[in-house]
């Protein structure tokens, strides 16, 4: 599927995507990390993106995926948290000329949240972007991604006594390679703390070890939610995290 893509937009005229699993972009690495050495601008719709999945079990549910596909060179990963920033990975990867696009989608349903940046779109082009302010220097920054941005915002709710920031990481590379940008997000926050359904590397620059709320093994076989619950993956466990 991925090299069929690369042929087809090397052609020119038709602008090629492909859509699987998360977990199973394993499957294409190879051909992925050429696109990118080619600079060929494929998207991959890339779905099912965490512990979520439920039933299909840990070889569905992808752990080290994001992290992998992150570390290859001149490729883009994208993990929306909701509708709206759906619609704005969409458009990036679209105006994509000269590098992959990874997009990844949550199977479970998400609110649409509230955002209190006004020029969000804007600011999710550039990697990040505040979701909910908590105050001009917050006591603790959320960094969170897809689904769990959503955590946090519910998270945030049950922890009244500190001010809490939550930000969405669009795009983590980017935010990665821009100081500005995070002085910018996090606010001068005493804490900072990452929210992400997956492996702790390339989150380590942002927050102490015991501030990673992160998965580094595998999951299980059951409904989602107990699946989260097992692994300690929910919103009441993140807010005991922000509490303390």
């Amino acid at each position: 599927m991925s090299q069929v893509m690369s042929g087809i937009n090397l052609h020119g005229g038709l602008r090629a995507f492909g859509a699987t699993f998360l977990v199973f972009s394993d499957y294409l690495r190879g051909s992925l990390r050429v696109a990118a050495l080619a600079k060929i601008p494929n998207i991959y719709i890339l779905t099912h993106d965490s512990i979520y999945v439920g039933e299909d079990g840990p070889t569905h549910q992808p752990i080290e995926t994001l992290a992998a596909l992150r570390v290859i060179p001149n490729v883009q990963v994208l993990r929306p948290g909701d509708a709206e920033e759906s619609q704005v990975a969409w458009e990036m990867a679209l105006e994509a000329k000269d590098h992959p696009v990874c997009m990844a989608f949550s199977r479970q349903a998400l609110e649409v949240y509230a955002k209190e940046d006004k020029d969000w779109q804007k600011n999710a082009r550039r990697g990040a972007y505040i979701v909910q302010k908590g105050a001009d220097t917050p006591d603790i920054t959320v960094l969170a991604t897809g689904s769990e941005v959503n955590m946090a915002l519910e998270a945030a709710k049950k922890v009244s006594s500190k001010k809490i920031r939550v930000v969405s990481v669009f795009d983590l590379t980017k935010l990665s390679n821009d100081e500005a940008l995070q002085k910018e997000v996090i606010g001068g926050a005493k804490r900072v703390v990452v929210a992400e359904a997956g492996s702790r590397m390339g989150w380590e620059g942002f927050a102490k070890k015991e501030d990673l709320f992160t998965l580094n093994d595998f999951g299980e076989s059951g409904p989602a939610a107990k699946v989260a619950e097992h692994l300690g993956f929910t919103a009441d466990k993140l807010a005991e995290l922000l509490a303390k």
